[in-house]
């Protein structure tokens, strides 16, 4: 490689480089039914491939309960002698803490840096927590992941993002490290339980009411019936999760580093990190529901969206079993968050809202009363239920 030579450009600087640091990635997003039947050596290939044959498998512990024998008995019939770390992970345990006790236990293992790899299979919270790991471990780690929730597989699993929590602030400490490959296994589903379900369901609703109209109604047909109780036996459930994949990696592949702070897929995130840290007990997907109701109503307030627009994004997230508004969006969280979000978007406000089903606006210029108003008209949505 030869390296650029600049010419000083005052007398401080008698010598100057410019290294050309550019650091490409390219990884697989696969949908992987059977992932962990002995006949389907997919998971098994990609391991090969590194040369070795002692991964690191960090499993959640309640996955490892339902499934722990079979991924063991798929290692072992792959010829595969992989190191296990059970670990239970949530999200009060999302921190530097957990990092540091998983850097702890790879240190006493004998593996090598680059043919021993980590395989991450659990939820989102382990996801970002080992995603994390392995991006500063060794100053970066190979790793794959597998997720077996949901939000999982069509969010936390598939984008490049990595994280833990710091003081009161939802993952304030993180990196961009892609996996090698992230394989997306349905056959964990069924050990949900439905408020998990409709937990990933809440993506899949910000999803369709940013960038896809037909993705919603064909996500409104699988729950009109039963809410999430019947979304993981429903015949269109692979239709709907593709759908949600493709069109999640459609926005994140051209803006993997976010040099654009314009996301659409930062619908329902501007309020909701602080209800999902600030409220007791309540998960991304509901914290993320309540954030996009408000979003709805302060669109139709703004007379950016229809009352049947509205009415139909709050009437989907309340069949799916979703909150659309909580007690804990007062005044003054509703105004830090978004004085938070303005800091973590570079000055700017740059909050999606639906202008119709299927698109997105971005707002600059909102205030903390117009924010109050949108709650107050989901306060009197939800009283007239």
């Amino acid at each position: 490689m030869t390296l650029q030579v600049n010419e000083p450009v005052d007398e401080r600087c008698e010598h100057r480089w410019a290294i050309p640091a550019a650091h490409e990635r390219c990884y697989e997003v696969v949908w992987q039914p059977n992932l962990l039947e002995p006949h389907n050596s997919v998971l098994g290939d990609a391991l090969r491939s590194y040369g070795g044959n002692t991964p690191v498998v960090i499993i959640d512990r309640t996955v490892d309960s339902h499934h722990g024998a079979k991924i063991r008995d798929y290692f072992r019939s792959q010829e595969i002698a992989p190191h296990y770390l059970v670990r239970d992970l949530d999200e009060s345990k999302k921190g530097l803490t957990a990092v540091e006790e998983l850097a702890a236990a790879l240190d006493a293992l004998p593996i090598r840096r680059r043919t021993d790899p980590l395989v991450a299979i659990g939820g989102g919270v382990l996801l970002d927590v080992v995603g994390f790991l392995a991006s500063i471990y060794r100053r970066g780690m190979p790793y794959i992941r597998i997720p077996t929730t949901l939000v999982g597989l069509i969010d936390a699993g598939i984008g490049v993002k990595t994280g833990v929590n710091a003081g009161r602030h939802k993952n304030r400490l993180g990196t961009y490290w892609a996996p090698d490959r992230a394989f997306l296994p349905p056959e964990f589903l069924p050990t949900l339980d439905t408020r998990h379900i409709r937990n990933g369901v809440a993506e899949i609703i910000k999803l369709a009411i940013v960038r896809d109209r037909e993705l919603f109604a064909l996500l409104e047909g699988t729950i009109t019936e039963n809410g999430c109780a019947g979304f993981v036996s429903h015949p269109q459930l692979e239709s709907v999760c593709v759908a949600a994949v493709s069109g999640m990696l459609e926005e994140l592949a051209p803006n993997l580093w976010e040099h654009d702070l314009r996301r659409p897929v930062d619908f329902g995130h501007t309020f909701s990190p602080a209800l999902e840290l600030g409220a007791e007990d309540m998960l991304h997907g509901e914290s993320v529901a309540c954030d996009m109701a408000l979003c709805a109503a302060f669109s139709y307030n703004r007379e950016l969206l229809s009352w049947e627009e509205f009415e139909r994004i709050v009437r989907t997230l309340r069949q799916s079993g979703l909150p659309t508004v909580h007690q804990y969006f007062t005044e003054p969280v509703i105004a830090s968050s978004l004085a938070e979000a303005i800091r973590h978007r570079n000055g700017m406000q740059h909050i999606p809202v639906p202008h119709s089903i299927g698109q997105a606006v971005f707002i600059e210029d909102s205030t903390v009363t117009e924010w109050i108003a949108a709650r107050d008209l989901c306060l009197k949505e939800e009283s007239n239920r």
